[in-house]
């Protein structure tokens, strides 16, 4: 069955006014094992709005999964049925947070990247440019950056390297709230038997590399909150100024 340990942080960084980050965990447990939802948003359109729009997605999601999800689950559910269910929510999220800027003149969005832990598998939802790794002997990004630069790599405008320092690397192609339409990915996957799975904002993974995250989950800073504690404190020491927020979480499937 599986097993599940998680920590979380998030900090307003070295300058930012106010967070605009929020983080979630929720994990409960079954006969059939731990089930875990987590995830980042990281809200966009300065000070209050921002902040705004990523704590009404996350409440949104949260109250999906404590009152739709949870009270079937002894009934069963499928990988179609959860996709479903996401797009509904998502795109009344979406259509809440662009009335919301209308009705005040301004641009508030989102982006939300989100896993749904159970058994031996996940559900990922995403949108922008938080990110996913699965993390074991290597590193994997799970999720793709839904940017200018990250599209200039995929037409072979410019490398890898390169997108690392563009000035459109955090340029969003879409997001949550600026617009109806709105470009999302819904991945069914299979967990490893034993690993870790790392939610971060720009602000977490954009200073570090694969040697840094491999370290992350050695357990080598006591508990995993302290480990994000850490790595949070070098990614400012590197020059990091935006909001920081991850969530780690180490998963063992017996």
């Amino acid at each position: 069955m599986m097993e599940i340990q998680y920590g979380e942080y998030t900090f307003i960084g070295m300058s930012r006014k106010q967070n605009e980050d929020s983080i979630l965990a929720v994990k409960v447990s079954t006969e059939f094992g731990e089930i875990l939802l987590a995830g980042v948003f990281d809200g966009m359109g300065g000070m209050d709005d921002g902040a705004y729009a990523s704590q009404y997605a996350k409440k949104i999601v949260e109250e999906w999964f404590n009152y739709s999800f949870l009270s079937r689950l002894n009934s069963g559910f499928t990988f179609e049925q959860i996709k479903n269910e996401w797009i509904s929510l998502f795109e009344n999220i979406n259509s809440e947070l662009v009335d919301y800027g209308e009705e005040r003149n301004k641009h508030c969005g989102t982006t939300a990247t989100l896993g749904l832990f159970f058994y031996d598998k996940y559900i990922v939802f995403h949108i922008g440019d938080s990110r996913l790794y699965e993390i074991s002997e290597e590193v994997s990004q799970i999720t793709s950056d839904q940017t200018l630069a990250e599209r200039e790599v995929e037409s072979g405008l410019i490398t890898r390297e390169q997108a690392k320092e563009s000035k459109n690397r955090h340029v969003l192609l879409t997001c949550l709230g600026v617009k109806e339409s709105m470009d999302y990915v819904i991945q069914n996957r299979e967990t490893v038997k034993e690993g870790y799975y790392f939610f971060a904002s720009d602000g977490f993974y954009d200073r570090l590399d694969h040697d840094d995250l491999l370290d992350l989950c050695k357990g080598a800073y006591g508990s995993i909150e302290e480990g994000l504690s850490h790595y949070a404190q070098a990614v400012m020491d590197r020059g990091e100024t935006d909001n920081i927020s991850g969530v780690l979480i180490h998963l063992n499937n017996a």
